[in-house]
């Protein structure tokens, strides 16, 4: 799921001193009224109906939609508010004003430096503009001054917005579009995106949505809230799982750490799966023990309908109790076929001592007498 998609923007400086229109577009934002001095004002190209580096546009009345949506919106220093780099909250400024442009191909060149590619039929590039303030506070003047000295140049749009496939007449796919009914919801600054020609970034936070229907484009206003709400900070996740495997490590190391852990994992799964395959094999060679003895004595059927079953309900039973059947039928074997056997083991005469005790003791598992009531007793003495 795409969680944000950005496309990057030029952002633009007014260059000229505040005017009374725009302070009275702040001030209906302010819960004090604000003086020119005491605010700092800039001007971001958000975004355009050009087709993008992700092949994706957004409509021109989609821009219509953000340049009604965005003003009263928080503007965003360190990335946006719903990344995993992003601080959450409210953010450091506000946008108070926003305004669609038509312009030509060749004057949306000139303005930002970069080629743009329009739809087929499409001569004119539709832009939005959008204007942010900040308060001048001791604590962002180093903000303020990296913005003015271009080192803050781009700006991030997160939006939420239906997206549709658009295709020729033959159904070949051409580019994703935005259309209405959309909705801006921050600007950001970040470090580049998508859209060519801009230090402002457009950011789809939208239930994504294929050919025309009503959702969002990666998640609706509900579900970013959710989101930002159960977002875990990178370090406080680090912290979280340095408890959990009872580690420490640093957040510049943290990857190599955790590969390290995941393959030391990684080999000790590795080896209890060899010792499981023995463990089956062996199980495997106990249960066919017990179905040779058993036919030998008459205690199991001999047709193969008959041990397939009895096999499926032994194979139920735990391993101790499989050996101890299985000592019990091949000491009643060996007495009954003696001639049969022509080797002895060398833990033979433990195992008939342990196969007489066994037989010493009747059986009641519900399907077949197989062991005592008192088999518990019998599996501690006989088992081991």
């Amino acid at each position: 799921m795409k969680i944000a998609k950005t496309t990057s923007f030029k952002a633009f400086g007014t260059g000229k001193a505040l005017s009374d229109e725009q302070l009275a577009k702040i001030n209906k934002f302010a819960l004090v009224p604000l003086t020119a001095e005491q605010v700092y004002v800039r001007k971001y190209l958000m975004c355009h109906s050009g087709i993008d580096r992700d092949n994706e546009r957004f409509h021109e009345d989609m821009l219509e939609d953000f340049a009604r949506t965005l003003p009263g919106k928080g503007f965003f220093v360190e990335g946006h508010p719903s990344s995993w780099s992003g601080k959450g909250g409210p953010g450091e400024g506000r946008f108070f004003d926003a305004a669609t442009e038509e312009m030509p191909l060749e004057k949306f060149k000139e303005t930002t430096g970069e080629e743009l590619k329009l739809p087929e039929g499409i001569k004119n590039v539709k832009v939005l503009w959008g204007e942010a303030y900040l308060l001048k506070l001791d604590s962002n003047t180093d903000t303020l001054a990296k913005i003015d000295g271009g080192i803050y140049s781009f700006i991030s749009i997160g939006f939420k917005a239906p997206r549709q496939e658009v295709t020729d007449k033959h159904g070949n796919y051409l580019f994703g579009e935005y259309r209405p009914k959309g909705e801006a919801l921050e600007g950001s600054l970040v470090w580049l995106g998508a859209q060519p020609g801009a230090s402002v970034m457009k950011c789809a936070g939208c239930e994504k949505n294929i050919n025309g229907s009503n959702g969002l484009n990666s998640l609706n206003r509900s579900n970013r809230q959710d989101y930002r709400d159960k977002e875990i900070g990178m370090k406080e996740f680090l912290e979280k799982l340095a408890r959990k495997l009872g580690k420490s490590f640093t957040e510049e190391r943290a990857v190599e750490e955790i590969v390290a852990l995941i393959s030391e994992k990684d080999a000790k799964i590795t080896a209890l799966e060899s010792l499981a395959e023995e463990g089956r094999a062996y199980r495997k060679h106990l249960v066919d023990d017990v179905l040779r003895f058993g036919v030998m004595v008459d205690e199991i059927p001999a047709d193969e309908e008959g041990q397939k079953k009895e096999s499926t309900f032994i194979n139920t039973w735990p391993i101790d109790r499989i050996k101890v059947l299985r000592d019990k039928y091949e000491v009643k074997a060996r007495e009954k076929f003696p001639d049969k056997f022509t080797f002895k083991s060398k833990d033979e005469a433990d195992r008939n001592e342990k196969g007489k005790e066994a037989e010493k003791k009747k059986v009641k598992t519900g399907k077949k007498d197989y062991t005592s009531p008192e088999e518990n007793e019998l599996f501690e003495t006989v088992g081991k």
